[in-house]
C-alpha cells in the first residue's frame, strides 16, 4: 500500500497506524451502563423488596422499569446525598483517605435487573454515585424504598 507521501508500506504499519491512542470518551466520564442506541443499559442488583416495588409500579403505571427508578431518583436524590455523603478528610496523612468498600451483604434474594435510562441520566447517576458512599444498585434501592413507600 501506498501513503499519501507515496511511500510503500508495510501491513504490519498500517495495523499500528489505525490504531487509536485518544481515550475513551464514555471511560473518562464514567457514565455508568453500555451504550444501546439513545440510551443507556445499567444492570443493577436489587433486593426482593425494592423489584417488588419496581414491577408493582411498572404494572400500575405502565411504564418502563428506567422510568419509574429515575422518577423515584428525581424525587430523592437530595435526601440520598445528605444521608450517604463522603466524609471529607482535609489531611489523609501518608497513606491516603481509606478505601470506601460499597458492597451490600444484607441483600435478600437479590436479582440483576436491566435499566434503559437516557445518556444524560445514567450521566447524573454516576455524578451522584461519585458523591455517596454507595454503589449504583444501592443507589437506586434506597430511591425505590424512599419514594415508593409500602
Amino acid at each position: 500500500m501506498i501513503n499519501p507521501a507515496g511511500e510503500a508500506t508495510s501491513k504490519k504499519s498500517r495495523q499500528r497506524s489505525t490504531r487509536s491512542s485518544v481515550p475513551n470518551q464514555e471511560r473518562e466520564d464514567e457514565v455508568p451502563g453500555v451504550r444501546n442506541g439513545n440510551l443507556r443499559i445499567v444492570t443493577v442488583t436489587i433486593p426482593a423488596r425494592a423489584r417488588n416495588i419496581l414491577e408493582r409500579e411498572s404494572k400500575a403505571s405502565k411504564q418502563s422499569r428506567g422510568q419509574i427508578v429515575m422518577a423515584a431518583l428525581r424525587a430523592t436524590y437530595t435526601e440520598i446525598r445528605m444521608d450517604f455523603a463522603l466524609e471529607t478528610n482535609e489531611a489523609p496523612g501518608l497513606f491516603g483517605s481509606p478505601r470506601i468498600v460499597k458492597r451490600r451483604h444484607d441483600l435478600n434474594d437479590h436479582r440483576s435487573i436491566p435499566l434503559y435510562i437516557s445518556e444524560s441520566e445514567a450521566r447524573g447517576l454516576g455524578n451522584l454515585k461519585k458523591e455517596v458512599n454507595l454503589s449504583i444498585s444501592a443507589i437506586i434501592t434506597e430511591a425505590l424504598e424512599r419514594h415508593y413507600k409500602d
